[in-house]
């Protein structure tokens, strides 16, 4: 069996064959590996923002009302192994290299008949082989890329396929335009599952309901049936929002969650959508085809016992990087905004939680992503800006993007000084320094790459104040 470092130096080793869309390789890896995909209770998840969101509201209602919830999801951001999680906790070293050792056996048969994973593939494999050992209740698969063309689109049979906001990004593999982006992601529907969808921009929910009917109507020839679940999203309202803490109502019952971002509404909102439609099922158990019972079986008892579960379950959750606020004097706050729509959506929320009050921002991002945007959105609620380059080979260089920002500021009428930093510890000292002097709050977002770093420099520099 391999050792952890072992099986971590093989999984580095494959990172050189970079992202390959297609299926060919995936179905060769899971057929030596005896297709364990297909043995797990299984909810696939697309969409471009909102995917770790909703896997971490739906897995802590599920461990609210007694149930034991797998996720696999990606990148990891704060640690190598927070891929894949059992009961809320992340897989073990020796787990790691367990399930490892059983694909790197795998992979060695494939790649002598000239067939290459790549490290996406192996690390998805390995999700299939460890939960397919651990059998929770549920899995909760998270697409990495995409959906139709992407690595876990080999699940036969799932219960239920979600779909969180799609938006434009990747576009240089996905397609330039929304309708071309939700298409690709709209593959990972299936006939004989229940299909929810948050809210959508017109084009792709569009492209969702074609998806819909081809699926139902493939799902009419096979015998099964293929339905569309309630996400009621014009009934979701906000109550009140401040860092670390928003109040909203769905179906008219209050909810309260500590990742305080304005987009958790929908998110919190779709798992609860998902929940109510799939807790049945995980108490009661499926059919022998697993396909879903039709509403009007679904047993009423325990309704009460489940909304307490779902309340709490909201309460409790928890996901890193999502406006999350890592301290007070002054006010810091990490968020993963690293495309135009998450920053959209991170702008309203500086616009409810920091009425008429500048922020000092710290910004990495990728060069490949729509940064201009990103600035253009978020630069009228800049006081002062710090960048940085990520550690990343996609990382665009801090001092490209502080010309950049100054530049997006002046056009917009707002000239905010934008200070290129070395260094992540740099960044975050001279940020909380001018935060304290002014009083105003900080606020770090851009490219997930960097907010590992961040947060460990930041921890770094309150520990030396102390």
């Amino acid at each position: 069996m391999l050792t952890y470092e072992e099986a971590r130096k093989f999984v580095e080793q494959s990172k050189s064959r970079g992202s390959v869309l297609g299926l060919a390789n995936m179905k060769a890896l899971m057929d030596e590996l005896q297709n364990p995909q297909n043995h797990i209770r299984t909810i696939h998840i697309a969409g471009t923002n909102g995917k770790g969101s909703f896997g971490a509201y739906f897995s802590s209602i599920c461990k609210e009302a007694g149930f034991k919830a797998g996720r696999y999801c990606s990148p990891a951001v704060f640690h190598p192994l927070e891929c894949w999680q059992y009961d809320g906790r992340n897989i073990t070293e020796e787990e790691y290299a367990q399930a490892m050792s059983q694909v790197k056996k795998a992979c060695d048969i494939v790649m002598s008949r000239g067939i290459c994973p790549t490290a996406f593939e192996i690390e998805t494999a390995l999700a299939f082989v460890y939960f397919a050992k651990m059998q929770p209740d549920i899995f909760l698969l998270e697409t990495g890329m995409g959906g139709e063309t992407d690595a876990t689109n080999v699940v036969d049979h799932p219960i239920a396929c979600v779909f969180t906001k799609i938006s434009r990004d990747h576009m240089q593999f996905l397609g330039e335009t929304l309708e071309e982006i939700a298409m690709i992601k709209a593959g990972i529907m299936k006939p004989g599952a229940v299909i929810f969808w948050g809210e959508q921009e017109p084009e792709a929910e569009s492209v969702l309901h074609r998806r819909f009917a081809e699926v139902c109507k493939a799902g009419e020839e096979l015998g099964v049936k293929t339905t569309l679940g309630d996400v009621y999203v014009s009934r979701t309202k906000l109550i009140s929002q401040k860092p670390g803490e928003l109040r909203f109502s769905y179906l008219g019952i209050n909810y309260m969650t500590a990742m305080s971002g304005l987009y958790q509404m929908q998110n919190a909102a779709l798992a609860i959508a998902v929940f109510d439609a799939i807790w049945p099922k995980l108490l009661f158990g499926l059919s022998d085809e697993m396909q879903m019972w039709n509403d009007k079986d679904a047993p009423l008892a325990g309704w009460m016992d489940m909304e307490y579960a779902e309340r709490l379950g909201i309460l409790n959750a928890r996901w890193q990087g999502r406006f999350e606020v890592l301290g007070e004097n002054p006010l810091f706050i990490i968020d993963g905004a690293h495309n135009e729509d998450a920053a959209r959506q991170l702008a309203k929320t500086i616009e409810n939680c920091f009425t008429n009050q500048p922020l000092i921002y710290i910004i990495g991002v990728l060069a490949d992503k729509e940064h201009k945007k990103m600035l253009e959105l978020m630069l009228p609620y800049a006081g002062q800006i710090y960048t940085i380059t990520p550690q990343n080979m996609r990382g665009l260089d801090g001092k490209v993007l502080a010309g950049e920002a100054e530049a997006v500021s002046k056009a917009l009428g707002h000239q905010v000084e934008a200070v290129y930093c070395d260094s992540v510890e740099e960044a975050v000292k001279r940020a909380i320094e001018e935060g304290t002097k002014q009083n105003v709050p900080v606020l770090a977002f851009g490219s997930l790459s960097y907010l590992g770093p961040l947060k460990e420099a930041y921890q770094r520099q309150i520990g030396s104040e102390e």
